[in-house]
């Protein structure tokens, strides 16, 4: 039985592996043999490269040239050169010093050699390639250091690289100046606003934006001139600032203003401006209010009248004097008959505080008052005394003159200006 069961089981195995065996050896009558294409590719072209190690700009005063060093590290990458090198080269603040292009030759360049300190301490030589162009007369910018923008075209092939200028063409401290003058003049706005006090007028002739050369922020400029009126010198010893009141806010005047102040004949001005940085006025403002105080020094005033057509008046800060009446007779004293004359002068003090006058001087037809003359010692703030002058003559003047001496003084006067709201271009 066992014998049975154990041949019986071999050959099932028997079986089984030929079968396997036969449909492993035989194709599927739906399958096909496939097979690859072969294909083949051209060689590729090989495209050398082109680069730039470095471009230095090196400004020569003298001649009033840039000159542009092209530089390459070695001698395969320059003979690889020949085209059209566009450059934009600024400085710092973006002024353009020089926007062009330079026609590459690999012919330009030359070898130099050039040391370096190596990792061992030791000095080494390297071969540098450069090549030389020089831009006659390049504008000047605001600053020493900027930017260099360059494109290298040759062929079908472009090269941008951007590298930094240390050398550039700079304009000296007047040329700046006279630059943003002239900035600031083309694009200013006119103005004739005017407002007296005393012997002085206050005129706001022209404001805009402006660029400090010094610091190259932008303010609201003020142009202003200060005129004297009167008819004998007068000196300007101090201007002050209250705020520039800008829609109810104040925004205070920087130091680098241009100071009004010195001597100034009949009729002549002095002129500059004030400054007031834009970081603190918007740009749609609505009111701008200028304040200013000159504290103004008037020298002593000689005054020399005929008393032949009265009333005459006279006008000296503090006073408005007015002769109003003169009278001559004649009296006699011990024996002798001598001519008298009688003088009177109204004083009007227009300050706020009390004024002496007695340090006036009147000297008629060269005498001096008589004691019996009556002048007050002062005059109250802002009124009118009335001084009678006597005089006596041993021979009568041929003609009456007085000569009216008014000592010196100084006083502040206070102007308040309203200006139309700024329009920036």
């Amino acid at each position: 039985m066992r014998k049975t069961f154990a041949l019986t089981l071999a050959l099932l195995i028997v079986i089984s592996a030929g079968c396997l065996q036969s449909q492993g050896s035989k194709p599927s009558p739906t399958q096909s043999p496939t097979t690859s294409p072969i294909t083949s590719n051209p060689p590729k072209k090989i495209i050398e490269s082109i680069s730039i190690d470095s471009i230095d700009v090196i400004y020569n005063e003298e001649a009033d040239a840039l000159i542009i060093y092209l530089k390459v590290r070695n001698q395969t990458n320059y003979t690889r050169i020949d085209g059209i090198l566009n450059l934009t080269i600024k400085d710092k603040y973006g002024f353009l010093i020089y926007n062009g292009s330079i026609e590459v030759k690999k012919a330009d360049f030359k070898p130099y050699i050039e040391e370096f300190m190596g990792l061992d301490d030791k000095l080494h030589n390297i071969t540098y390639y450069k090549a030389r162009y020089i831009i006659p007369h390049p504008r000047k910018g605001l600053a020493r250091t900027g930017y260099i923008h360059a494109i290298l075209i040759v062929g079908n092939q472009t090269l941008k690289r951007d590298f930094i200028a240390y050398n550039l063409p700079e304009m000296s401290d007047d040329e700046k100046k006279a630059y943003f003058e002239s900035l600031y003049l083309n694009n200013s706005r006119a103005l004739n606003i005017s407002q007296k006090h005393g012997e002085l007028q206050v005129e706001v002739y022209r404001y805009g934006i402006y660029t400090s050369p010094r610091d190259l922020k932008k303010y609201l400029r003020i142009d202003l001139r200060i005129r004297n009126t009167a008819n004998y010198t007068v000196e300007i010893e101090e201007l002050t600032l209250g705020p520039l009141v800008v829609d109810g806010y104040p925004v205070k005047e920087v130091d680098e203003k241009e100071y009004f102040l010195g001597d100034l004949e009949p009729g002549e001005f002095l002129k500059g401006f004030l400054l007031f940085p834009m970081s603190e006025i918007p740009l749609n403002h609505k009111n701008l209010i200028l304040k200013l105080g000159v504290e103004e020094y008037l020298p002593e005033k000689e005054v020399l009248v005929t008393l032949d057509n009265l009333p005459i008046e006279i006008s000296r800060w503090p006073f408005n004097i007015t002769i109003s009446e003169f009278t001559t007779g004649t009296v006699e004293f011990i024996g002798t008959k001598e001519t008298v004359a009688n003088v009177t002068v109204l004083v009007r003090n227009n300050k706020s505080v009390a004024e002496m006058i007695s340090f006036l001087s009147w000297e008629l037809s060269g005498e001096s008052p008589s004691i019996d003359s009556k002048v007050p010692y002062e005059v109250p703030a802002r009124s009118t005394a009335k001084a009678i002058l006597v005089y006596y003559f041993d021979q009568k003047p041929d003609t009456w003159k007085l000569k009216i001496l008014i000592p010196s003084t100084s006083r502040k006067l206070e102007f308040t200006i309203t200006i139309p709201p700024l329009q920036p271009s």
